[in-house]
C-alpha cells in the first residue's frame, strides 16, 4: 500500500509540474496583439422606412445611405512588448465603405504613443496605426464612422512584426472584459476563498473522526491496517478531493482574492464609466463568434 501511495504520489507531481512548467514557459514567449469588437451599430437600421426616407444625411456634398458606428479595442494581450513593426497595424475595411471619421477615445496608459492615418483606395478604405511601442496589457480604444453597412467581423486587421501572425482575428469583447478602477482588494473572492478552506478544514475534521472511530481504513498505525481495494480507492480520493479543495480555497484567499476574479472573462480592461457599452449595442456573443468561425478569411 505504502509503494503504491508513493507512485501515485510521483505520478502527480510530474504530471502538475509538466502541466505548471509549460504554463510558465508560454507565459515568458507568447506574443499577441489582439482587436476586440466593442461596439456595433447600424445608425439606421429599424427606422420606420416611412420616417427613413425623409432623413437625409450628407458628407462631402456626397448622401449617406447606410452609416455605422464601429468600436474596437486593440490590446497586447500576450506578455511580451511589441515593438519594432515592420509594418504598422492595418484595418482593412470591405468594398465600397468610406472612413468618415476616425476617433481615439482611450488609452490605456494615457502617455501612449499614438498615431492613425486614414488611405482611401479606389474600392475600399483602410486605416493605420503607428505604435511604436505596446507593453503587456497596453491598450486603445478606437471609434471609426462608416459609409455604408458592416458587419461586426467583415475589417480585416493586417500587421507586420515578429511572432504575431500577418493577419489577426477579431474577438468579441464581453461585458465583464471591461471594468471601472476599483481596490486592489477583492472582499468577495477573499471571503469565498476562506469559505472554500473552512470547509476542507470541516472534511479533514470529519476524517480524524472516522479515522478515531475505525482505524482499521486508514495505514496509520500500520498494526491496525485492515487492507479492502475499494475502501483504500475511497480514501485516496478523499484525501486528493479535500488537498484540491484547500488548494483552491488558499489561492482565492491568498492571492487571487487581491484581484477580480469573478468574471466570464480572463481579460480586464478599465474603461471610463463614460465609455462602457450600454445595452442598446449588445450583441450576442455566440452570434459574433459563429460569424466570425464561419468568415476565416
Amino acid at each position: 500500500m505504502n509503494i503504491a501511495l508513493t507512485l501515485l504520489g510521483i505520478a502527480i507531481g510530474i504530471t502538475v509540474t509538466v502541466f505548471v512548467g509549460r504554463h510558465y514557459f508560454r507565459r515568458t514567449i507568447e506574443r499577441k496583439l489582439t482587436p476586440f469588437i466593442h461596439l456595433h451599430s447600424e445608425v439606421f437600421a429599424g427606422i420606420d422606412p416611412e420616417v427613413r426616407k425623409d432623413i437625409q444625411i450628407f458628407y462631402k456634398n456626397e448622401e449617406v445611405n447606410d452609416l455605422t458606428h464601429y468600436q474596437v479595442l486593440i490590446a497586447n494581450t500576450g506578455d511580451r512588448a511589441i515593438r519594432d513593426f515592420i509594418k504598422p497595424l492595418t484595418v482593412i475595411f470591405p468594398e465600397n465603405v468610406k472612413i468618415l471619421d476616425v476617433s481615439i477615445l482611450h488609452k490605456s496608459p494615457k502617455e501612449l504613443e499614438l498615431r492613425h492615418k486614414i488611405e482611401a483606395n479606389k474600392n475600399s478604405d483602410i486605416c493605420t496605426f503607428e505604435i511604436p511601442l505596446l507593453n503587456k496589457e497596453d491598450f486603445f480604444l478606437v471609434k471609426f464612422l462608416l459609409k455604408g453597412e458592416v458587419s461586426p467581423s467583415a475589417p480585416e486587421y493586417r500587421i507586420t512584426v515578429d511572432d504575431i501572425p500577418p493577419k489577426i482575428l477579431p474577438e468579441w469583447l464581453s461585458n465583464s472584459a471591461t471594468t471601472e478602477e476599483k481596490s486592489k482588494i477583492e472582499w468577495e473572492a477573499f471571503g469565498f476563498g476562506i469559505g472554500i478552506i473552512v470547509g476542507a478544514v470541516s472534511l479533514t475534521y470529519l476524517g480524524y473522526l472516522l479515522w478515531k472511530s475505525t482505524p482499521s481504513l486508514f495505514p496509520y498505525p500500520w498494526s491496525t491496517f485492515q487492507f479492502n481495494i475499494i475502501s483504500s480507492i475511497a480514501l485516496i480520493f478523499a484525501v486528493l478531493f479535500i488537498l484540491a479543495v484547500f488548494l483552491i480555497g488558499l489561492f482565492l484567499a491568498a492571492g487571487i482574492g487581491f484581484e477580480e476574479v469573478f468574471s466570464q472573462s480572463k481579460y480586464k480592461f478599465p474603461l471610463p464609466r463614460e465609455l462602457r457599452r450600454g445595452s442598446r449595442f449588445l450583441i450576442k456573443q455566440d452570434a459574433i463568434t459563429k460569424e466570425i468561425e464561419e468568415n476565416p478569411t
